[in-house]
């Protein structure tokens, strides 16, 4: 079984693009999106993710094939929080969902960098909250989810210096 996690670089925006759009397409039966008059979903970060040196988006590779895709951030300096690391998008194709490719995709970019990672999601979405569940007892079986605003909850998970593996990405976060 081959699964690859790779940064994604400008050329693969257009793929990001419409895999973002699917993604979103996702979450209107949980979160009240809407889509716009050109067909499309508004994603306020998109272009951030090609622009800041805090945002990192991945593509997400299964056999070769696109699979989904990740987009990472770093705390901006006017945040709290303990977590240094977040997922702020975490998406692969409904198809290959059941297959154990997104918790190995997850443990993968967790394991990416060493620090303290955030990982919320919409108290309303079941079946991220039982995936991030699932993710966060892989790696601490007492990990729980907390409160991260309304509606929303989030386990936050350390990797540390030891077990940090940068060779798990084709390139570093």
């Amino acid at each position: 079984m081959s699964l690859v996690v790779t940064r994604a670089s400008t050329k693969d925006r257009p793929i990001l693009d419409r895999l973002l759009q699917l993604c979103l397409h996702d979450h209107t039966s949980h979160d009240h999106l809407q889509i716009g008059d050109d067909g499309l979903f508004e994603y306020q970060w998109q272009d951030l993710y090609w622009s800041s040196p805090r945002r990192h988006p991945y593509l997400i590779r299964f056999e070769g094939k696109l699979a989904g895709f990740v987009f990472v951030r770093s705390r901006e300096e006017n945040e709290i929080g303990e977590w240094q690391w977040q997922i702020a998008e975490f998406f692969v194709l409904r198809a290959l969902r059941k297959r154990k490719i997104g918790s190995m995709s997850a443990h993968t970019v967790l394991l990416s960098q060493p620090g303290m990672w955030e990982v919320s999601y919409e108290v309303s979405n079941v079946a991220a909250r039982r995936f991030w569940a699932s993710v966060a007892a892989d790696r601490d079986s007492a990990a729980n989810a907390i409160p991260a605003g309304p509606g929303r909850e989030c386990f936050l998970l350390r990797t540390t210096e030891a077990e940090a593996d940068k060779s798990l990405l084709r390139t570093d976060l």
